[in-house]
């Protein structure tokens, strides 16, 4: 049966704190967990969805304990450069074309604010999904060894950085039958009928966490044919939607 880990991006104390509070609720009533991407000091104000929660860093120390995993989402979450990424070529980033002490003292800062709030973490998770060559060289030197991030079915280790990729696909559920990956919900501006939604789709997988997830390395001999099919699916995807999208424009 295909495995999948839940990933919910942006999670910080100006959140849609109702929605979060309500699908991580969910989750533990149905014994499953979640990846959460911290932002350690967010400040994009795209993000800044209602009031500073005074119970926030209480509350995430409350779901690692139950089997929730904490991924460093960035530092503050904004994007101040452009350029080429290793997965989603010329964007906005907050890593990607900066210098490899720029990129590391933004890790080490964003990693010591978990680490005074009890929530040290190796895992990455990169705001926009960009980063580039110099990112992994930081991470690695800044004591990161996984990234929810890549395309493939398993996860797999990079072989210039040492850092074990586990992929991220699309946001939704999808209809493969096989591998390893995980599925990336924002949900400030979803309904609690799009979460139900979500929640539903989830029910036709078998919900790993991230720490169990990292240890199901691609089968061997698989992983080049894996990662080739899975970039150019989703490639598609992408060119189908600018091609949608356009047609709606005119």
């Amino acid at each position: 049966m295909k495995k999948l880990i839940i990933r919910i991006d942006d999670v910080h104390p100006r959140m849609n704190w109702g929605n979060f509070k309500y699908i991580t609720s969910e989750l533990l009533s149905k014994g499953q967990t979640a990846l959460l991407g911290v932002i350690p000091d967010c400040k994009d104000p795209k993000l800044q969805f209602g009031s500073y929660q005074d119970d926030f860093w209480d509350y995430i120390r409350f779901l690692r304990s139950n089997g929730f995993v904490i991924a460093q989402h960035g530092y503050q979450h904004l994007y101040d450069t452009r350029g080429r990424s290793i997965l989603v070529g010329e964007d906005q980033s907050e890593f990607s074309t900066h210098d490899y002490n720029t990129q590391f003292t933004k890790l080490d800062l964003g990693k010591n604010i978990l680490i005074k709030e009890n929530l040290s973490t190796d895992v990455f998770m990169a705001p926009g999904h960009h980063f580039d060559d110099i990112t992994l060289k930081a991470l690695s030197d800044a004591g990161f060894n996984y990234i929810t991030d890549g395309y493939a079915f398993f996860p797999f280790r990079s072989k210039t950085s040492n850092l074990i990729y586990v992929p991220q696909l699309i946001a939704r559920p999808h209809g493969t039958i096989f591998g390893v990956y995980t599925t990336c919900c924002h949900i400030d501006h979803m309904k609690i009928t799009d979460i139900d939604e979500f929640l539903q789709k989830t029910n036709g997988y078998h919900i790993v966490s991230f720490s169990e997830a990292s240890t199901m390395l691609h089968p061997i001999g698989t992983e080049l044919l894996s990662k080739t099919v899975a970039e150019f699916l989703i490639n598609v995807k992408r060119n189908f939607g600018r091609i949608k999208k356009k047609l709606l424009v005119s």
